[in-house]
C-alpha cells in the first residue's frame, strides 16, 4: 500500500466521522459508561489468585500471592496500574507523594478500608495430599466491597513422592558410633547435612 491509498483511507475515516458525529459521540459515551460500569463491578479474588502447592504428598504446604487483594482495591480507588503495583511494594517515594498529595491520600484511604473490610482464608494450607480439595472462602463486612463474597476449591497437585529407605540402607549411609569407655560409653548419632538427629525427635544439636 503506497502513501496515496493510505492518505485516502484517512480521508475516508475523517469524512465519515464529520457525517457521524452524533453517532460517534454516542458511541464513545455508551464505552466509556460501560467501562465505569464494568469498574464499579465487584472483582472476583478467587479468580486471581495465584495457589502454589510444594512439598511431599502428605506433608504439601499451600502458598499464594496475598497481594492480589491490595491490588483489586488500589485499582478500585482510582490508581493506575503502576502506581498500584508501587503501592503494593511500598515504594518509599510513591507513598511519600500519596501522602503529600490530598486527593491521592484520599483514594489512598479508602483502599486501605476496602482492603480492611474484606477476610479471606483456607480451610487448609500444611499436611497436603496430592488429590486432596482445599477450599478459598472470601467474605466482606461492606456493602460497597471492590471484591466478590465467594469460594473456590483447588485440587492439590503436583507434589512430590516420598521415598521410603530400609534402615539397614540408613545406617549404611549414616552409621552409628560409639565411643568412650567400657561402662562409661555413649551412642553417637548420625546427622544429616543440616546437623539433624536422624534418629531423634529433639532437633539440631548444640555444639
Amino acid at each position: 500500500m503506497d502513501v496515496s491509498q493510505v492518505g485516502s483511507y484517512v480521508d475516508k475515516i475523517k469524512e465519515f466521522t464529520l457525517k457521524n458525529k452524533v453517532a460517534v459521540a454516542a458511541a464513545v459515551l455508551v464505552l466509556g459508561v460501560g467501562y465505569q460500569v464494568y469498574q464499579s463491578q465487584p472483582k472476583s479474588l478467587v479468580a486471581a489468585v495465584q495457589v502454589e502447592f510444594t512439598g511431599y504428598d502428605g506433608f504439601g504446604e499451600l502458598s499464594y500471592d496475598s497481594k492480589e487483594i491490595q491490588r483489586i482495591a488500589y485499582r478500585s480507588a482510582g490508581f493506575n496500574k503502576n502506581q498500584t503495583e508501587d503501592l503494593v511494594n511500598q515504594d518509599a517515594v510513591v507513598l511519600s507523594e500519596v501522602y503529600a498529595d490530598a486527593s491521592l491520600g484520599q483514594k489512598y484511604q479508602k483502599a486501605a478500608a476496602m482492603i480492611s473490610s474484606v477476610s479471606y482464608k483456607f480451610d487448609k494450607r500444611s499436611e497436603l495430599s496430592n488429590g486432596d480439595k482445599v477450599t478459598l472462602t472470601v467474605k466482606t463486612s461492606s456493602s460497597k466491597s471492590p471484591i466478590k463474597e465467594e469460594s473456590k476449591e483447588f485440587k492439590v497437585e503436583g507434589l512430590k513422592k516420598t521415598e521410603t529407605i530400609s534402615t539397614k540402607a540408613l545406617l549404611e549411609e549414616y552409621p552409628v558410633t560409639f565411643s568412650g569407655f567400657n561402662n562409661y560409653g555413649k551412642v553417637e548419632l548420625p546427622e544429616d547435612e543440616d546437623g539433624y538427629d536422624f534418629f531423634t525427635v529433639s532437633g539440631k544439636k548444640s555444639n
